[in-house]
């Protein structure tokens, strides 16, 4: 008697309860979590690993989704079922309640301007590819629930065994929340990052911004030629402003405010900030400019991590010579994936809207001085020599985690202070110094005093 009168309970509260309405702006999952998911009890009494979620954005009011694991359904994504219960789902009695989908086995997320369609259109040559009904298809777009976001994934008697599964969802944070409610697929993360002055270049000639622009900028955020003003000279003033601090607040269409401050760990922030919810072993940081150089080399490496081999495809490597052919979304026409031109067509750095005119030398110095230590840590995690910094000769970098050597080693603050914000251990930080590796804990035991070793590499060239 006690136990149904707990379960009736605990489906009056349920329907009483004042859930969060929808939104297309979810909390970050950096702060409290705005969500609940209830280990399901009451459900069909199976052994099976049902949990509950609701009360949360992407969950309608009066609404819950039973969600479980389905196992040996795909090799390289996870699958589940998913009933939907309570407000906007279909009847008890109607079976279309339940869903059986897989969730991406692939997806390209991270910065804007650094190749992710040529990414996510070079994804599409490998063997038994599935791709969605649109590039970019991520949660909470549309104020659409999560109910309606699952019914776009691939069902399960639509993909076989083998079968790997695209997405092209660049939004991070709603990447991890749902990451987090389908508690931890096995999905690879692809970060692309690009050299940092012709992203900035690329994101100034590509994008307007209200504040700056006015009211013709669309909701779209296109910049439109012949509407909108772009010149090397503007861009110029931009950079030059934050880098000499002239501007207190600089007036530009860019989302970053200041783009020389930023740049100095722009791409390092972002990873490690991934990388404290999401392990280093599930992403793949990959610099854009391979993608033109040897996208091969890319898909190779794409292709390893998921354990399969397309050296002896024939099918596969004739379709990734063909996508090397053309460039993407270069703002040349209708802006968006689907747009392509060929590659003697192509213009690197130049676009219409800027009268086709290249960033200006001076520009291109500035950044590269700004972006110079992040350069270092993402040639590192890539694989790929930027020029911004090529000829560095000290680089206090290891695979994983990067420090500020100027601010850091050099200033006031103590060589434990690395990135705390983070929660990274200081032991796991290396120093390369003419081809010589030093860890934390061999400082230690060398020296009473970190900066009296660190010193003697400060204002020396190493080859």
């Amino acid at each position: 008697m006690l136990f149904f009168i707990i379960v009736i309970a605990y489906l009056i509260i349920n329907t009483l309860a004042n859930d969060e309405n929808l939104s297309d702006s979810p909390d970050t999952i950096l702060t409290a979590s705005p969500f609940s998911i209830i280990p399901s009890y009451f459900y069909n009494f199976t052994i099976l690993p049902y949990w509950e979620v609701q009360g949360m954005k992407g969950i309608m009011k009066r609404q819950s989704l039973i969600i479980r694991k389905l196992d040996n359904i795909n090799k390289f994504s996870t699958c589940y079922e998913v009933e939907c219960r309570g407000n906007s789902c279909p009847g008890i009695d109607d079976i279309n309640r339940f869903y059986r989908f897989c969730y991406p086995s692939l997806i390209v997320t991270g910065v804007p301007k650094c190749g992710t369609t040529a990414m996510y259109e070079l994804l599409t040559t490998l063997p038994n590819s599935v791709v969605l009904h649109e590039k970019e298809n991520c949660p909470y777009t549309r104020r659409r629930p999560h109910w309606k976001f699952f019914l776009s994934l691939p069902s399960i008697d639509k993909i076989n065994y083998n079968s790997i599964i695209i997405d092209g969802c660049i939004d991070s944070t709603k990447n991890l929340i749902i990451r987090e409610i389908l508690r931890h697929p096995k999905t690879t993360y692809i970060v692309l990052t690009r050299d940092y002055k012709d992203m900035l270049w690329s994101a100034y000639n590509y994008w307007c911004n209200w504040h700056y622009d006015g009211t013709t900028c669309n909701y779209e955020k296109f910049t439109i030629l012949g509407v909108h003003n772009r010149t090397p000279e503007i861009f110029h003033e931009i950079i030059n402003g934050d880098y000499n601090k002239t501007k207190v607040y600089i007036d530009s269409p860019l989302w970053n405010k200041h783009p020389c401050d930023n740049a100095r760990i722009y791409y390092t922030e972002y990873i490690l900030g991934l990388w404290k919810y999401i392990p280093p072993n599930v992403t793949l940081v990959i610099a854009s400019e391979q993608l033109q150089s040897d996208n091969l080399f890319v898909m190779n490496k794409i292709a390893a991590k998921l354990g399969i081999s397309i050296l002896h495809n024939e099918t596969v490597i004739e379709a990734i010579k063909n996508i090397s052919s053309y460039r993407f979304n270069t703002q040349e026409g209708k802006k968006d994936y689907r747009h392509s031109v060929n590659i003697n067509q192509y213009k690197p750095g130049r676009f219409a809207i800027s009268n086709f005119s290249d960033m200006l030398a001076t520009t291109k110095s500035i950044l590269d001085f700004c972006w110079h230590d992040d350069c270092i840590m993402m040639s590192q995690l890539t694989g790929y020599d930027y020029l911004a910094c090529q000829n560095t000769k000290v680089k206090l970098l290891n695979k994983l985690h990067w420090i500020d050597y100027k601010d850091r080693y050099f200033g006031d603050n103590p060589i434990y202070e690395i990135y705390n914000k983070w929660g990274i251990n200081a032991s796991n930080v290396n120093i390369v110094s003419n081809h010589k590796l030093y860890d934390v804990q061999t400082i230690e035991s060398t020296t009473d005093n970190p900066h009296t070793f660190l010193n003697q590499f400060k204002d020396k060239n190493f080859e």
